[in-house]
């Protein structure tokens, strides 16, 4: 906004009140310097017959009439004595010759060699060169490139940054404000009481709490860290600092099985880091091996390391309360000793009703557990590979008709007694009956019968208990008995 004075009565009154306002800046208000020099300011004030930016005009530095010693440069309406970090004072005005269109680039005294360049109409000055357009984020107001979110004298400027070109200049904001996220604020509010950067503020900061500017500006904390009253710190669910530099982190050696007790100290496999160090947690309680190799198992459940590191259960057994056992089906008991478990339906000949319970050779086991019994057995059928014939006694022989003399071989079955039907050597129509039983112990025989030779077929009657015995022309019919 241009104050165009139409007499002097109100050029007195706006000199003495810029007077007021810079006498009240200076005992009680920080200024903020601008963040760049964008060219000539919407806001100017009549000091006699020009119309100047006291805030940035030398000669009437803070209103009209004020003037900054030689040397000094106007910086917000107040004479310093040097620009702010990133300025250069052309002629007593601190300027940013990476924005500034009448001293693009310029550097060190600001004078004919060094006053950099004055772009040509249409033209912006782009990080301190003549450019056509500027960069991304930044607007053209009046051919500097400006941030809109932190310009001071553009704060907010949008589209072409006003005029025909359309858009809007945004706003100037006055000595003692900042432009912060595109609007004007007094200085800063008192949640983020710090400007940063400290000598050409654009943000507010906390420095008791903002990890990117904890205790100054722009003092970055380290990953995990937070801020506080004494700087960056590890915070209490992670108090201990591994690290340095930027690579630092924080952690706790109770928690940590990575960093145990200490940076670097790694707990082994299935460990838990606790106050005391590494240690197997308490479902698998017992450590096997050392160190960082170390396994954590239980002795009363692991089959590998059963009631002791490397004491393993056989295949089929399991670790029941640290010893090795086999698990029985549902229906069957552990029998036998310790040391040669078994299982059992009690319902076998050799654990009838109960475990070690043995019937005889020539019984069988009828019932189960609890009430199984040893009864007189009932013969059977089985074909059995002439192979598998035991010796037969003096002047026997195995001869079966089945397959051309090849086998099976038919025999009769009754508890654990196998009868055998061999042919005599002398070729004498019989046969001679043997039973054996277990590890080939003959039980019974011979016994002669008369009337066929060659066995071939055998049948059980069990309504007559009979077995019936087909040779090479005719049938025997023998009672039962004869097999019990």
């Amino acid at each position: 906004m241009h104050v165009v004075q139409k007499n002097s009565l109100v050029v007195g009154f706006v000199v003495a009140f810029a007077a007021l306002v810079v006498q009240a800046c200076s005992d009680s208000t920080v200024l903020v310097p601008i963040a760049d020099d964008a060219g000539a300011s919407d806001a100017c004030t009549q000091c006699g017959v020009e119309c100047v930016d006291t805030t940035t005009d030398p000669r009437h530095c803070g209103g009209c009439g004020t003037t900054c010693a030689t040397g000094a440069a106007c910086v917000a309406g107040m004479c310093k004595s040097s620009c702010p970090t990133g300025q250069v004072s052309c002629g007593g005005t601190c300027i940013d010759p990476t924005s500034n269109p009448q001293h693009c680039g310029a550097s060190g005294a600001c004078d004919m060699a060094t006053g950099g360049a004055v772009c040509a109409p249409g033209q912006v000055c782009n990080a301190g060169a003549c450019a056509t357009v500027c960069a991304a984020n930044l607007v053209n107001c009046g051919g500097a490139c400006v941030d809109p979110a932190t310009n001071n004298k553009f704060c907010g400027a949008t589209g072409a940054c006003g005029g025909d070109a359309g858009g809007s200049a945004g706003a100037a904001c006055g000595a003692g404000k900042v432009c912060a996220a595109g609007v004007c604020a007094e200085s800063c509010p008192p949640s983020q009481p710090t400007a940063c950067p400290a000598a050409a503020p654009t943000y507010c900061a906390n420095t008791m709490t903002d990890t990117s500017n904890c205790g100054a500006c722009g003092t970055q904390c380290n990953a995990g860290q937070q801020c506080g009253a004494t700087g960056c710190a590890c915070p209490a669910a992670t108090p201990d600092a591994c690290g340095t530099g930027a690579s630092a982190f924080c952690t706790s050696f109770a928690k940590d099985p990575a960093n145990c007790g200490a940076c670097g100290t790694p707990c082994g496999a299935g460990q838990e880091c606790g106050a005391t160090g590494c240690a197997c947690p308490a479902t698998t309680p017992d450590a096997c091996g050392t160190g960082a190799s170390a396994l954590c198992r239980s002795f009363l459940t692991d089959p590998a390391n059963c009631g002791s590191c490397g004491n393993t259960c056989a295949s089929g057994e399991v670790c029941n309360a640290g010893t090795c056992a086999i698990v029985c089906s549902a229906g069957q008991t552990t029998c036998g000793p310790t040391t040669a478990p078994y299982c059992s339906a009690l319902t076998d000949v050799n654990n009838c009703g109960s475990c070690g319970n043995a019937c005889a050779v020539n019984k069988d086991c009828s019932g189960g557990a609890g009430i199984g019994a040893c009864v007189t057995c009932t013969p059977k059928v089985a074909m059995v590979p002439v192979a598998n014939a035991p010796p037969p006694p003096a002047g026997l022989k195995v001869t079966c008709l089945a397959n051309g003399f090849t086998g099976p071989c038919p025999v009769v079955t009754c508890g654990q007694v196998t009868y055998w039907e061999f042919s005599y050597l002398d070729n004498r129509t019989s046969y001679g009956v043997v039973g054996y039983g277990p590890q080939n112990v003959i039980f019974k025989g011979p016994v002669e019968l008369m009337g066929d030779r060659y066995i071939n077929t055998i049948s059980v009657n069990g309504a007559n208990q009979t077995v019936s015995l087909t040779g090479q022309s005719a049938t025997l019919v023998e009672p039962w008995a004869l097999f019990q």
